[in-house]
């Protein structure tokens, strides 16, 4: 998953779906690291801020990062402890 698209269409689309737990200045921190091509430090510092925000991520969210961290050779340990909310 070499894809810049994918990927930034990923991340933009995880950091829309979080924004409202997020500070103005966290949010236009990671969309700038965005615009700048640092789609690794963005997904790194994007699930730093789900778990110290205790965010739950949807499952199909949790996929996306999963997913995207691992096409861009991300360590798991960003994502693997990150909360899902309950699909029932």
């Amino acid at each position: 998953m070499n894809n810049w698209y994918y990927i930034n269409n990923n991340l933009h689309q995880l950091l829309d779906e979080i924004k409202m737990h997020l500070t103005r200045k966290d949010y236009q921190d990671i969309s700038e690291l965005l615009d700048n091509n640092e789609q690794g430090l963005a997904l790194e510092i994007l699930c730093d801020l789900i778990d110290e925000h205790h965010i739950y991520l949807s499952p199909y969210m949790f996929e996306i990062i999963k997913k995207t961290g691992k096409g861009m050779g991300i360590d798991k340990k960003y994502w693997k402890n990150l909360k899902i909310t309950d699909s029932q």
